[in-house]
């Protein structure tokens, strides 16, 4: 997966943006009228699957933009880091504190002691923010954002695995019906993820002191969404969210999700609630260093967040 070119995901949208977009039924009978070409593209057919391929109103209607941020917090599920040489460490608070032998220690100097293992375990809650800017034209979505997502030592904000950046993708609707819109979806990734463990040391059971350092490549993934949008729920307009991105290049990046949107409108604008579970998957290694001297991160998180926006 690694070795795929970046560009075939950029592809795949303007192929099907164009496929969605390059023919309109008033335009291929205009031309071809007596050649039969009706026949060869049904297009009738075809728009009562995937909804019409333009709208009523033209293009230009349908362009919307929307700015909002988000807020949250997210549960650790699973923090382990590995090492050809050292072997593998959990990091995860209470598997840490499920250890026996514990010794007592307040100065958390003792490998071992409570204090030890608290020290060397992550930040089982870590928040989330993110900024964004989304742009749209009837089937076809743009959308940039900054995202903070850091998950740091209990001891120090200076270790952990650090996760923010920008990123930037785009979506196209294939199927749009009247409640109903299934789409294809790719998003890439600016900044390179790292672990960091400088200021504790991974190892407890003995006195040997062991650091880590290292980052793997900008992830980006894959996949499809759905999107249902049921008429007025107690004259609220309301509409539920689900998708699933896969790995596609460079670190293992996979996001699984549900949200419900609320889309109050007041004044010119509409204004945008959306409650979002998002489960992600974060996995990168090292690959340009000695066999002996490789690591690897395993990370995964259960996200819960509010968003707000407003369109245009």
């Amino acid at each position: 997966m690694g070795n795929k070119p970046i560009h075939k995901p950029i592809l795949v949208i303007l192929i099907s943006f164009a496929v969605a977009f390059g023919f309109s039924e008033r335009c291929a009978y205009a031309q071809f009228s007596d050649s039969g070409f009706g026949s060869i593209l049904p297009l009738d057919s075809l728009q009562k699957f995937i909804g019409p391929l333009l709208p009523p109103g033209g293009l230009t209607s349908t362009f919307r933009s929307e700015l909002g941020m988000e807020g949250g917090m997210a549960t650790l599920q699973r923090a382990r880091v590995k090492s050809n040489q050292y072997g593998s460490f959990d990091l995860l608070y209470n598997t840490a504190f499920s250890e026996p032998d514990l010794v007592s220690d307040p100065s958390g100097k003792t490998p071992g002691s409570e204090r030890f293992v608290q020290y060397r375990s992550l930040d089982g809650a870590p928040s989330l923010y993110q900024f964004f800017s989304k742009t749209r034209l009837w089937r076809l979505a743009f959308n940039a954002s900054y995202m903070s997502f850091d998950t740091t030592s209990r001891r120090t904000s200076e270790d952990g695995l650090f996760f923010s950046g920008l990123v930037m993708g785009g979506d196209v609707d294939l199927v749009r019906n009247d409640w109903l819109a299934v789409g294809a979806s790719a998003n890439f990734y600016f900044n390179n993820p790292r672990f960091v463990f400088k200021d504790s040391s991974l190892d407890w059971y003995n006195t040997r002191t062991i650091h880590a350092d290292f980052s793997g490549d900008s992830p980006s993934n894959i996949g499809f969404y759905l999107r249902y949008v049921p008429p007025e729920i107690l004259n609220f307009p309301v509409h539920f969210e689900a998708h699933y991105y896969f790995p596609f290049k460079g670190s293992e990046w996979t996001s699984a999700g549900l949200s419900l949107a609320f889309r109050p409108q007041i004044y010119r604008f509409d204004l945008s609630a959306r409650l979002i579970f998002d489960r992600q998957f974060l996995k990168f290694s090292t690959k340009d260093r000695p066999e002996s001297e490789q690591w690897e991160a395993d990370f995964c998180w259960n996200i819960w967040a509010l968003e707000f926006g407003v369109y245009f």
